[in-house]
Protein backbone atom coordinates (compact mmCIF):
# COMPACT_ATOMS: atom_id res chain seq x y z
CA UNK A 1 0.00 0.00 0.00
CA UNK A 2 1.39 3.17 -0.42
CA UNK A 3 2.66 5.92 2.41
CA UNK A 4 -0.56 7.86 2.11
CA UNK A 5 -2.51 5.18 3.19
CA UNK A 6 -0.02 4.14 6.44
CA UNK A 7 -0.73 7.85 6.92
CA UNK A 8 -4.49 7.65 7.04
CA UNK A 9 -3.84 4.12 9.56
CA UNK A 10 -4.15 6.05 13.12
CA UNK A 11 -1.57 5.19 15.59
CA UNK A 12 -3.21 2.43 17.50
CA UNK A 13 -4.38 0.60 14.29
CA UNK A 14 -1.02 0.62 13.20
CA UNK A 15 -0.12 -1.25 16.62
CA UNK A 16 -2.26 -3.47 16.06
CA UNK A 17 -1.64 -4.51 12.44
CA UNK A 18 2.13 -4.71 13.12
CA UNK A 19 1.35 -7.15 16.17
CA UNK A 20 -1.30 -8.78 13.34
CA UNK A 21 1.31 -9.45 11.20
CA UNK A 22 4.05 -10.67 13.48
CA UNK A 23 1.73 -13.34 14.06
CA UNK A 24 -0.48 -12.39 17.22
CA UNK A 25 -4.01 -13.38 17.86
CA UNK A 26 -6.69 -10.66 17.14
CA UNK A 27 -6.81 -10.45 20.81
CA UNK A 28 -3.01 -9.84 21.56
CA UNK A 29 -2.96 -6.94 18.99
CA UNK A 30 -5.70 -5.60 20.47
CA UNK A 31 -4.06 -5.86 23.60
CA UNK A 32 -0.97 -4.07 22.08
CA UNK A 33 -3.45 -1.02 20.79
CA UNK A 34 -4.85 -0.66 23.52
CA UNK A 35 -8.45 -1.85 22.07
CA UNK A 36 -10.98 -3.87 22.83
CA UNK A 37 -11.26 -7.09 20.59
CA UNK A 38 -13.95 -6.33 19.41
CA UNK A 39 -12.66 -2.88 18.01
CA UNK A 40 -9.49 -4.49 16.34
CA UNK A 41 -11.76 -7.60 15.03
CA UNK A 42 -13.69 -5.11 13.41
CA UNK A 43 -10.93 -3.23 11.95
CA UNK A 44 -9.89 -6.71 10.28
CA UNK A 45 -13.17 -7.18 8.94
CA UNK A 46 -14.84 -4.05 8.39
CA UNK A 47 -12.47 -1.25 7.98
CA UNK A 48 -11.39 -1.69 4.06
CA UNK A 49 -8.02 0.20 4.34
CA UNK A 50 -7.14 -1.42 7.33
CA UNK A 51 -7.93 -4.31 5.73
CA UNK A 52 -6.45 -3.88 2.69
CA UNK A 53 -3.17 -2.27 4.05
CA UNK A 54 -2.97 -5.95 6.29
CA UNK A 55 -3.10 -7.78 3.13
CA UNK A 56 -1.00 -5.72 1.16
CA UNK A 57 1.43 -6.25 4.14
CA UNK A 58 1.06 -9.75 3.92
CA UNK A 59 1.59 -9.92 0.45
CA UNK A 60 5.18 -8.23 0.85
CA UNK A 61 6.34 -10.65 3.58
CA UNK A 62 5.33 -13.49 1.50
CA UNK A 63 6.90 -12.25 -1.84
CA UNK A 64 10.37 -11.33 0.01
CA UNK A 65 10.69 -15.05 1.96
CA UNK A 66 9.76 -17.02 -1.32
CA UNK A 67 12.59 -14.46 -2.98
CA UNK A 68 14.92 -15.84 -0.02
CA UNK A 69 14.13 -19.21 -0.28
CA UNK A 70 14.46 -19.26 -4.43
CA UNK A 71 17.49 -17.60 -3.52
CA UNK A 72 19.07 -20.31 -1.61
CA UNK A 73 17.04 -23.10 -3.71
CA UNK A 74 20.18 -23.43 -6.29
CA UNK A 75 22.69 -24.24 -3.18
CA UNK A 76 20.41 -26.98 -1.75
CA UNK A 77 19.96 -28.93 -4.96
CA UNK A 78 23.75 -28.91 -4.79
CA UNK A 79 24.56 -29.99 -1.37
CA UNK A 80 21.38 -32.66 -2.17
CA UNK A 81 23.13 -34.04 -4.65
CA UNK A 82 26.48 -33.94 -3.37
CA UNK A 83 24.99 -35.81 -0.59
CA UNK A 84 24.30 -39.01 -3.37
CA UNK A 85 27.92 -39.34 -3.21
CA UNK A 86 28.78 -39.30 0.23
CA UNK A 87 30.26 -42.61 1.75
CA UNK A 88 27.91 -43.01 4.74
CA UNK A 89 24.78 -45.47 2.55
CA UNK A 90 22.52 -44.53 4.61
CA UNK A 91 22.65 -40.67 4.40
CA UNK A 92 23.59 -41.05 0.72
CA UNK A 93 19.80 -43.50 0.51
CA UNK A 94 18.03 -40.74 2.05
CA UNK A 95 19.58 -38.07 -0.46
CA UNK A 96 18.43 -40.37 -3.48
CA UNK A 97 15.15 -40.78 -1.73
CA UNK A 98 14.72 -37.18 -1.09
CA UNK A 99 15.96 -35.93 -4.51
CA UNK A 100 13.14 -38.72 -6.32
CA UNK A 101 10.68 -37.01 -4.64
CA UNK A 102 11.37 -33.43 -4.95
CA UNK A 103 11.89 -34.00 -8.41
CA UNK A 104 8.65 -36.06 -8.33
CA UNK A 105 6.91 -32.94 -7.10
CA UNK A 106 8.39 -30.60 -9.45
CA UNK A 107 7.22 -32.85 -12.28
CA UNK A 108 3.90 -33.24 -11.36
CA UNK A 109 3.05 -29.36 -10.31
CA UNK A 110 4.38 -28.61 -13.73
CA UNK A 111 2.37 -30.86 -15.78
CA UNK A 112 -0.55 -29.69 -13.31
CA UNK A 113 0.10 -26.44 -14.55
CA UNK A 114 0.60 -27.09 -18.76
CA UNK A 115 -2.53 -28.54 -18.69
CA UNK A 116 -4.01 -26.17 -16.54
CA UNK A 117 -3.17 -23.71 -19.11
CA UNK A 118 -3.60 -25.82 -22.44
CA UNK A 119 -7.48 -25.90 -20.72
CA UNK A 120 -7.53 -22.38 -20.25
CA UNK A 121 -6.63 -21.71 -23.47
CA UNK A 122 -8.83 -23.95 -24.97
CA UNK A 123 -11.82 -22.74 -23.43
CA UNK A 124 -10.82 -18.92 -24.09
CA UNK A 125 -10.71 -18.42 -20.04
CA UNK A 126 -8.12 -16.47 -18.36
CA UNK A 127 -6.21 -17.88 -15.07
CA UNK A 128 -7.78 -16.56 -11.77
CA UNK A 129 -5.57 -14.63 -9.98
CA UNK A 130 -3.32 -16.14 -6.97
CA UNK A 131 -3.67 -14.71 -3.87
CA UNK A 132 -0.46 -15.94 -2.86
CA UNK A 133 2.95 -13.40 -3.91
Amino acid sequence: MSDETRRNLTAQQERCLVRLLAGASIEAAARSARVSRQTASAWVNHVPLFAAELHARQTEIMARAVRRLAAGLDGAARTLVALTRHPDPEIKLRAVSELFRTFGRTRDKQELEERVAHLEALGGMSKPKSKRA
